[in-house]
């Protein structure tokens, strides 16, 4: 039997070996640390795997395709492992967030006696240059709402996120969410919201341990407008936040440009899911996305 454990900041470099494979989010370091509690993330390591279980809505527990942390991790022998483990405590062999082509490897040699595409989960992946540059006509749009930006205010900058504004990282996002308590289309998620919001302070006094790198744009006489956070995997640039003051207007479209235009070695850029979020759904269409990244919750028979 695998003994799960809750994983924990303290699993940090754990998770950096991780070998999340098709540039899915869930399995960055930032991902799965910020959201373990919400989703009851446990940890096995054991033959250089690492294995991980999640709870859903408190009563859906899934395991995801067992990640590689050293080249001796097998996947195979892994999910025989997961099996085993089920048949032994009487769980259900359901794996959550699985890729396209880790479905593919169960189709292959597994019986699979269930899958389901989770549209709403599906990551939005971007060529990084293209995103950088929002030339030609296609990114006309961006383009009007970032000159409405620098118009408003011409005395914008950019800021790295560091020890010297973490204070005001954290004013900006107490506001920021509390205009958001009472929007009608995330009232459905405003549990997610306020448990975002505090792993978003606990990102700022963890900033080391999360590894993250991160700007602020600031104008109106120096007031934080936007915010953005996120990291590198390889040749990836993950968005993992993302906020802006909706009176600033084109506050969002800069900070996405300005954010992207930091992380010129990189050849995409994934900006997650939208949760089925309608206008979350809109916005990430808008920047004309490569492909999405598709994610199945999967059970093995």
């Amino acid at each position: 039997m695998l003994s799960f454990r809750p994983l924990g900041l303290s699993d940090a470099g754990l998770v950096r070996l991780v070998r999340a494979g098709e540039r899915l989010c869930d399995f960055t370091p930032c991902v799965l640390l910020m959201w373990r509690d919400y989703f009851h993330t446990e940890i096995a390591h054991e033959d250089g795997l690492a294995y991980l279980r999640q709870t859903f809505s408190g009563i859906c527990t899934a395991f995801c395709f067992p990640k590689r942390v050293s080249d001796a991790g097998n996947p195979e022998e892994g999910i025989r492992r997961i099996l085993a483990h089920c048949a032994e405590t009487g769980e259900r062999p359901v794996f959550c967030n699985v890729a396209a082509g880790e479905l593919e490897f169960l189709r292959a040699r597994f019986a699979v006696i269930r899958e389901n595409a989770a549209r709403d989960w599906f990551d939005y992946l971007y060529d990084a240059p293209s995103f950088a540059g929002m030339a030609g006509r296609r990114y006309a749009g961006q383009r009007n709402h970032i000159h409405k930006f620098e118009a408003a205010f011409p005395d914008w900058r950019y800021e790295e996120i560091g020890a010297a504004n973490f204070a005001d990282c954290a004013a900006f996002l107490r506001a920021f969410y509390s205009r958001r308590e009472n929007e009608e289309e995330t009232s459905a998620f405003s549990g997610m919201l306020y448990y975002e919001q505090e792993k978003l302070f606990e990102i700022l006094a963890n900033y080391g341990v999360y590894g993250l790198s991160g700007g602020i744009l600031r104008g109106g006489g120096g007031r934080v407008l936007a915010l953005s956070m996120g990291g590198v995997l390889g040749d990836t640039l993950f968005v993992h936040t993302e906020k802006a003051d909706i009176g600033a207007p084109g506050a969002y479209q800069m900070i996405a440009r300005e954010f992207a235009r930091r992380h010129t070695d990189v050849s995409f850029i994934n900006r997650e899911e939208d949760m089925g979020i309608p206008g979350l759904r809109t916005s990430k269409l808008s920047y004309h996305p490569l492909h999405l990244i598709e994610k199945y919750t999967v059970e093995l028979g």
